[in-house]
């Protein structure tokens, strides 16, 4: 009889995949690709982009190693699990404004 009450973990694998599977797509549509090192390249043009019209033109123009050099000067090598951490660190930017220095007088 107590075998009747139990959780059948099994039951809920389906509606977990689906889930799964959602948010990939949605991740998909969202940067065009799934992998981490892809995801921070396209964050990085979108960034550009907002940047200005200079770097509008530069995120359209300039190849992937580009970003992946800019990205890897800042941040060190890039890996998978390096583009991961930097992909959910809300505290690092991939593009920060520059500021002229202040002049002192």
């Amino acid at each position: 009889m107590a075998c009747l009450f139990m959780i059948r973990p099994y039951r809920y694998i389906p509606l977990l995949s689906t889930c799964v599977l959602i948010g990939l797509f949605s991740v998909w549509l969202s940067y065009g690709t799934l992998e981490p090192c892809g995801i921070l390249r396209t964050k990085l043009r979108i960034e550009m982009r907002r940047a200005g019209t200079v770097g509008a033109l530069m995120s359209r123009v300039m190849p992937d190693t580009y970003f992946d050099v800019v990205i890897a000067k800042k941040y060190g090598h890039l890996t998978q699990s390096a583009c991961l951490s930097l992909l959910f660190d809300p505290k690092k930017r991939l593009l920060t404004p520059s500021l002229p220095p202040t002049q002192k007088k």
